[in-house]
């Protein structure tokens, strides 16, 4: 295979490209004027175009309740088939499969047109997994919908959820303070104004660093072996079953899945506890790049 430029309908080169999301077999683009772009399969809605048909180029943007989205800052795609668009307002809009209630229309039907997520706003950041979305609030909420069977939502059930929730503490209180989040296939990863960093969800890759397979309802803290807190985190990245947290200080821990070496450390298997590697490298995240 060889890299090629991606062109317009017209043939010329698409540029000015400032967020990618990538589907399973559909792909989005935001221009840096906030409109979405959209190109690929489209058997359940994925394009948001109203119809079912797939496009080998790329749509030239996307309507909601009959006006052009625009003012589009990030997009976001679930694995099982839905596409979301976060506006520079903190609204949040999605189309696709709906499998899990992901949409947040209080149902689980498919949506071949762009819709409103209801009940959210204030939303500064989108991150999602293989049918769950997380959306952190400015004021530092985290709110979750979709699949849920492992406890990804963190609302302390294992119950897919059609509308918005907070998550919540151990004593049911809604939790305040998240500063950054970051969504891998069945779990959650939330790092906090204090730097520290949490976890909800499947814990088949020994996530929580304490040699546990058990899931977490709740956001349940992930330390070192040592019991210290993780200090010196700069960015968190979830992909699939495998965490990455880089370092301020050069390289990155990770957790996880290491199948294929993905996990950067020689093996592939899972580690019982964090691992330093690449620590000769600056590492920078895409966020977008599942």
């Amino acid at each position: 295979f060889v890299p090629t430029l991606v062109k317009n309908e017209d043939g010329t080169i698409l540029n000015n490209i400032k967020d990618v999301a990538v589907g399973q077999n559909w792909l989005l683009l935001v221009t840096e004027e906030g409109k979405v772009l959209s190109c690929g399969s489209n058997t359940f809605g994925f394009l948001g175009d109203g119809t079912t048909v797939e496009s080998l180029t790329f749509k030239t943007g996307l309507v909601a309740e009959n006006e052009p989205l625009i003012g589009i800052v990030s997009v976001a795609t679930t694995e099982n088939g839905s596409s979301f668009a976060l506006t520079e307002n903190g609204e949040v809009y999605g189309w696709g499969r709906n499998s899990y209630g992901e949409l947040c229309q209080n149902n689980t039907t498919p949506s071949y047109y762009v819709q409103k997520l209801q009940k959210v706003n204030n939303i500064i950041k989108i991150s999602a997994g293989y049918g769950h979305i997380a959306m952190l609030t400015s004021d530092g909420q985290i709110l979750t919908a979709g699949y849920n069977t492992a406890g990804q939502l963190g609302n302390e059930t294992k119950t897919n959820s059609a509308i918005a929730v907070p998550m919540i503490d151990s004593t049911g209180n809604i939790i305040y303070g998240a500063k950054d989040i970051s969504v891998g296939r069945d779990f959650t990863i939330v790092t906090k104004e204090d730097n520290t960093i949490w976890f909800t969800g499947d814990n088949d890759g020994i996530l929580l660093s304490t040699g546990s397979k058990s899931d977490a309802t709740v956001l349940t803290q992930i330390i070192k072996a040592t019991d210290e807190n993780f200090e010196d985190i700069k960015e968190i990245f979830a992909l699939d079953d495998s965490l990455y947290m880089s370092k301020t200080t050069g390289g990155m821990y990770v957790l996880g899945e290491g199948a294929s070496g993905k996990l950067f450390n020689g093996t592939t298997t899972v580690p019982t506890s964090a691992e330093e590697v690449l620590l000769d490298k600056n590492i920078i995240k895409n966020e977008n790049l599942k």
